[in-house]
């Protein structure tokens, strides 16, 4: 039978909570593992455009921007496993006559904290380069300034200081509204030097400065995690994979074994001594690793990079589709809950699952969820995650079928 009294619990729609946080991380390890793999296979990176991987990896930091439960999710309600996992993590483990201190909230700081040192450490960085590149002279050579405009096939770039030092050790960008370029102080030829600059304006273009900036945050936060290290290091090699197949749909084929030969140079400053920029620059070499670097060499002499705009409507769909199949589900235990959660003035609706429910009680799906009907007429809405706790009470699909199967006064 059913029970209720004048205090009527009805959940609202939480879009989100830990459970839509674990979901969000096991969608997010497995979205990185396969790119990770995918992306070492010669075959994909020979039908896939570099464009389309890095559409991927935006979708992967989008999912995890947005740890949320979005309104078609479908609640999967455990009564055996993670009942026993929330009560245990939920329990209180330090007590006091004012205040109880449970073992989850100990983890939440202990999460927390480290993030946030994280964090201010890595804007003191970033805010001390930023200095240091302030009051550095800018190069007085014209015909760098004449190259970098040259670059600029699109027009689209603002006013570019352009710094030549010794202590960069690879071509690079910074700033996010006012652009910088550093270069080293090595002998290029001007067919490299053009590629070089039509590179880092590409970093430029496709603001991956800024989306490195988010990457950082991010890194920060869950910093716990290894896979998000895995993550920042495929994004930036995808960025120079984007970043080369904008030079090489724009350079001749002479002038690509120039930028090639650059590259090479770049590569061997930095084996005795380190880029050092901050994260969130982009550089035409970000790390010395020989496998990124030989696929890279790969992807240009091959001619791999082509514009294949078609591909782009059988992958994109593709993507879309993964990225909203991640939020179709999300495990929650399953229980009713605790008094201390029930607000006044909402009802508390028991079932006794041997028994059929009072006559009277219905419910009628609405654009929003569901709308619960008792004896006295209309008593609150219900998101479809708490059917379960109402199973028995008959559904009706709108208000017209309700109409008709139900009596006045029943």
């Amino acid at each position: 039978m059913i029970h209720y009294n004048k205090n009527v619990f009805v959940s609202t729609y939480t879009p989100f909570t830990i459970y839509s946080l674990c979901i969000t991380l096991l969608w997010t390890g497995i979205f990185i593992l396969v790119f990770s793999i995918l992306r070492n296979k010669k075959i994909v990176l020979k039908h896939c455009p570099a464009n389309i991987l890095f559409i991927l990896l935006i979708v992967c930091i989008t999912r995890i921007l947005l740890p949320i439960e979005m309104p078609f999710t479908q609640a999967i309600h455990c009564d055996k496993v993670l009942p026993p996992i929330r009560d245990f993590f939920t329990m209180p483990v330090i007590k006091s006559p004012y205040m109880a201190i449970t073992l989850g909230e100990i983890i939440i700081f202990l999460w927390l904290f480290p993030a946030m040192l994280i964090i201010q450490k890595r804007i003191k960085e970033y805010i001390g380069f930023k200095h240091i590149i302030s009051i550095m002279p800018a190069s007085g050579n014209k015909y760098l300034y004449n190259l970098c405009n040259k670059a600029d096939i699109y027009n689209d770039m603002p006013e570019v200081k352009i710094i030549v030092c010794n202590f960069i050790k690879s071509p690079s960008i910074t700033g996010l509204l006012h652009p910088v370029i550093l270069l080293p102080d090595i002998q290029f030829s001007g067919g490299g030097l053009f590629g070089i600059f039509m590179h880092e304006i590409a970093h430029y273009r496709f603001k991956h400065n800024f989306i490195k900036l988010i990457m950082e945050f991010i890194c920060a936060v869950f910093w716990w995690n290894p896979l998000f290290k895995k993550l920042y290091s495929e994004l930036s090699h995808t960025m120079e994979l984007q970043a080369d197949r904008e030079v090489c749909l724009n350079l001749r084929n002479s002038q690509k074994k120039e930028y090639l030969q650059a590259i090479a140079k770049v590569a061997a400053a930095n084996i005795k001594t380190p880029n050092i920029i901050p994260s969130c620059s982009s550089s035409i070499l970000d790390n010395n690793d020989n496998k990124k670097l030989i696929q890279r060499f790969k992807m240009i002499t091959e001619n791999r990079h082509k514009n294949c705009k078609k591909k782009h409507l059988i992958f994109i769909p593709l993507i879309i589709a993964a990225f909203l199949l991640s939020y179709s589900i999300v495990f929650q235990p399953y229980n009713e809950p605790p008094n201390k959660d029930m607000k006044e003035g909402m009802a508390v609706i028991h079932i006794d699952k041997n028994t059929l429910p009072v006559s009277g009680f219905y419910i009628i799906k609405v654009d929003n969820g569901y709308d619960l009907y008792g004896p006295d007429g209309f008593l609150s809405g219900i998101t479809p995650g708490n059917l379960p706790y109402l199973k028995g009470i008959k559904v009706y699909q709108d208000r017209k079928e309700a109409k008709k199967e139900v009596k006045p006064g029943s």
